[in-house]
């Protein structure tokens, strides 16, 4: 009697068990049903239509000036400097920029002069002595003949005549390297005072006031101001069209040679106010060219490959694109998008709109 009365006790507990279970299903069925559905909000968007035009774009570059005229004075022989232009100083064609002490160099002048003078008084007398012992030696040979005179005579006199010329040969030769040696102190002292070949700025000085040049050693620099020009070193894979400096667009002309695989070229610009050595900001002119300008709003980029979204009624649909040219202006694709209208927003809103999302078009 017991064992009935418990199974009928655990019945009674699962029915109502199951009753409440489907009362409460009911009742949130009911409580989601009177839930009102939550509205979807269009995503507002600017749109274009892309027009072909003549585009230029052009990329950011750091360009380093050169000039092919630019100097550099050196010593061309040891001495204390006596005057030095400082860096930073203008100079004319002409002008003096340096001078070094020529005290050492004047007396070397002066001893090589009385050298020269004492060869040649030498040289004089040495003929003299030559010619007077060919004359005995005439006469020695007409005795000889008629054996009035000695065969060792004869051969003592041939061998004084040999010495006297060698001796003349050697005071030739003294005689024309004190000449040389003469010659090269003039040059020296011609480089005593340096002056400038350009006109220019000092732009480094390698010396001070009172310190001793040493021959081919530098003194100063001086760069021309003019005639400069922009070296701009580009990828090989990059096309140049021209560069933009200071509000104008100047040719670029292809260098033969390159550097760290870097390919080089040169714009003659017009601006004296530039130093060699010195980096400006430039822009490289890459595309020039008729074709579709597209914002960088107007494309996305995702997993590898790049995309713009057309309208589509209240829709976006991607299209794939290819990039043929990009620079600070925008894009330039190989497609032709005439006549489509074009998504323009920042990736996070495209994203957006290809999940589905609805726009709402603000044509510009």
């Amino acid at each position: 009697m017991k064992k009935w009365i418990k199974i009928a006790i655990f019945l009674l507990i699962v029915i109502l068990l199951v009753v409440g279970a489907v009362r409460l299903v009911k009742k949130r069925k009911a409580q989601e049903a009177s839930t009102p559905i939550a509205k979807e909000y269009a995503v507002i968007v600017k749109t274009l239509k892309p027009q072909k035009s003549h585009v230029v774009l052009s990329s950011d570059y750091l360009a380093i000036v050169k000039n092919d005229k630019n100097v550099a004075l050196v010593a061309k022989f040891p001495g204390r400097i006596l005057q030095i232009k400082e860096a930073g100083q203008k100079v004319k064609k002409g002008d003096v920029v340096a001078k070094i002490d020529t005290t050492v160099l004047k007396s070397k002048r002066d001893s090589l002069k009385a050298q020269i003078e004492a060869t040649r008084l030498q040289i004089a007398a040495a003929k003299e002595a030559l010619v007077n012992l060919r004359k005995i030696h005439e006469r020695t040979k007409k005795l000889y003949a008629v054996k009035g005179a000695s065969k060792e005579q004869l051969e003592r006199e041939a061998t004084q005549i040999a010495n006297a010329k060698a001796n003349l040969a050697s005071l030739r030769g003294k005689l024309a390297s004190f000449q040389a040696n003469l010659a090269e102190v003039n040059n020296e002292l011609s480089y005593a005072v340096l002056t400038s070949p350009i006109d220019g700025v000092v732009a480094k000085k390698f010396a001070n006031l009172g310190d001793i040049a040493m021959p081919g050693r530098p003194l100063l620099s001086i760069n021309g101001s003019q005639d400069n020009y922009l070296l701009v070193r580009l990828p090989s894979n990059i096309a140049a069209y021209g560069l933009l400096y200071n509000g104008k667009r100047y040719a670029l002309k292809p260098l033969k040679g390159s550097f760290n695989s870097l390919s080089e070229y040169r714009a003659d610009v017009d601006d004296p106010k530039l130093i060699e050595g010195q980096r400006v900001e430039t822009k490289v002119i890459t595309y020039d060219n008729e074709a579709l300008l597209l914002p960088f709003d107007a494309v996305l980029n995702r997993n590898g490959k790049t995309y713009v979204l057309v309208v589509n009624g209240e829709y976006a649909k991607p299209l794939e694109v290819h990039v043929k040219a990009s620079g600070a202006e925008g894009v330039v694709v190989a497609e032709d998008l005439s006549g489509k209208e074009l998504v323009v927003a920042k990736p996070d809103i495209l994203l957006k709109l290809l999940s589905g999302i609805k726009l709402k078009e603000i044509k510009g």
